[in-house]
This record gives C-alpha cells, sequence and structure tokens, in this order.
C-alpha cells in the first residue's frame, strides 16, 4: 500500500499539472471561443495579450479590451474583476491564462496555451 499510494500522486499531480506563471509581458494566444448557442471555436495564435500583473490588455478578432484592476480570489488561485456584465479572469498558472466572460452575450473566450514574447 506504501508503494501505490506514491504512484497515485505522482499520476495526479501529472494530470493537474499547471503551466508556469512566465510573468507579466506580451504573450500570443489561441482564442477558444464558446457559447451555448454556438459550436465551440478555436483559432490558434489570434490573441495578442500584454500582461501587466494586475490588469491586461487584449488584441483579438479585430478589437481591442482592456480588463480593469483585477482582485485576488480564491487564496490568490486567479485574479478577476467584473464591470458591465464582462468578468475578466487571469489564472497565471493554468493553461487557460486569461478568460473573458461576457454574459450579455453568453460567451466565453478562453486564451489559452499561451507563449511569452
Amino acid at each position: 500500500m506504501n508503494k501505490i499510494l506514491p504512484l497515485f500522486a505522482l499520476g495526479f499531480s501529472f494530470c493537474s499539472s499547471a503551466a508556469v506563471d512566465s510573468g507579466p509581458g506580451t504573450y500570443v494566444c489561441d482564442i477558444r471561443i464558446t457559447s451555448s448557442r454556438t459550436e465551440t471555436l478555436v483559432l490558434p495564435e489570434a490573441a495578442l495579450v500584454q500582461d501587466y500583473g494586475s490588469d491586461y490588455q487584449v488584441k483579438m478578432l479585430g478589437n481591442e479590451v482592456a480588463s480593469p484592476e483585477l482582485a485576488s480570489v480564491m487564496g490568490g488561485v486567479k485574479q478577476q474583476a467584473t464591470v458591465n456584465g464582462v468578468t475578466f479572469f487571469r489564472r497565471a498558472k493554468y493553461d487557460d491564462r486569461f478568460i473573458i466572460e461576457n454574459t450579455n452575450t453568453g460567451f466565453f473566450y478562453r486564451l489559452r496555451h499561451c507563449k511569452k514574447m
């Protein structure tokens, strides 16, 4: 039993491994667009993000969007802020590093597989 537990822990940590926080800077990211009314769409390397650590700016789909200052939640696991029905998330140690949730339109924009430039 003592040998099984470490193997289980190793397997679990591998499955739930998080991305490394590369800190503030400029990132190019894939966009995963989801909605309850449409099929999921993935656009490779379609977003340019300027991450300032406490907020960020995104250039995607011909638009530029800026988050307000983000507050730490869930014990610092993520940062988020909501303004006018749009919630901005920054999860520096996850694969989908930036998320924009627009409750007005029902669309979720997950900026993932981000590479620091």
